[in-house]
C-alpha cells in the first residue's frame, strides 16, 4: 500500500509547525511525519507541532509503531496536538497521547482544528 503525502510548513508568527497527510496513513507515513518534524530547527527550539491528519483517507498503522514513536517521545518538550477525525486514526492518537505525555500537559488530541489551533497557541 502506498502511502500518504506529507507536508511540512513553518507559521514563523505562531511558532507552529504544521504537519499534514493526505491520502493514507501508514506506518511509514508516520515514520516520515516524525522525522520530518523532528528534523527542523523550530521544533528543537520549542516550537509546537500540530499533525493534521484530517485529509487522511484511511489509517493502516500498527499500535506497536504507535507506542514506540510516544515512547520516544516522553522527553520532549513541545506542546504537540494531533487532529484526527476517522475514528482509527483518533483512537491510535489518544493511545499515543497517554503514553507520549504522562504529565497530561504536553499532547492533546483534537478533533476541531481551531480548538487546536487555540491550545497549541495559548
Amino acid at each position: 500500500m502506498t502511502g500518504g503525502a506529507v507536508s511540512v510548513e513553518i507559521d514563523e508568527s505562531r511558532r507552529l509547525i504544521r504537519t499534514t497527510v493526505i491520502g493514507p496513513l501508514t506506518d511509514a507515513v508516520l515514520g516520515e511525519c516524525s522525522r520530518r518534524i523532528r528534523a527542523t530547527p523550530e521544533f528543537r527550539k520549542g516550537y509546537a507541532a500540530l499533525l493534521d491528519l484530517s485529509r487522511i483517507t484511511e489509517a493502516k498503522v500498527s499500535s506497536q509503531v504507535v507506542i514506540g514513536f510516544a515512547q520516544g517521545a516522553q522527553a520532549d518538550t513541545n506542546r504537540f496536538a494531533i487532529l484526527a477525525r476517522n475514528i482509527t486514526a483518533f483512537g491510535m492518537a489518544r493511545m499515543y497521547e497517554m503514553i507520549a505525555d504522562v504529565s497530561e500537559t504536553r499532547v492533546r488530541v483534537f478533533t476541531d482544528e481551531g480548538l487546536a489551533m487555540e491550545w497549541l497557541t495559548e
